[in-house]
């Protein structure tokens, strides 16, 4: 598939390798992938590119995961969009659905994980 499916993906992680590792593996469903840094800077994506999900990390610079979604979610245009945390962390530390994530998902996630994971929320081919 060469062309993009129209779906925007904002992924939030400080690491260089796991910004390849999600280019890699959703690289099949052509999306429109976002990438931010740190929390503050999910915020402003969010705003701006307005995705169809984001995948967050809970340990970043700045502003951690759990305080990005709060705030990603107190957006009116942003309240539906799903918000799957991916973390190393128990998702009992940060409260999961409290924070407003959709679902958690345990690093280190394999390929297969993430790409069920997404096309759950996502409508892929």
């Amino acid at each position: 598939m060469s062309e993009s499916s129209g779906k925007t993906v904002l992924i939030v992680d400080d690491h260089t390798f796991v910004k390849a590792f999600y280019k890699m593996a959703l690289k099949p469903y052509a999306l429109n992938l976002v990438f931010a840094y740190d929390g503050l800077e999910a915020v402003e994506k969010a705003r701006q590119s307005t995705p169809d999900l984001i995948l967050m990390d809970i340990n970043l610079p700045r502003m951690d995961g759990v305080s990005a979604a709060k705030m990603i979610r107190a957006e009116p245009s942003l309240k539906g969009v799903p918000i799957l945390a991916v973390s190393a962390r128990n998702p009992d530390e940060y409260n999961g659905k409290e924070a407003g994530f959709s679902q958690c998902l345990k690093k280190p996630i394999t390929v297969e994980q993430l790409r069920d994971a997404i096309t759950g929320y996502l409508d892929l081919e």
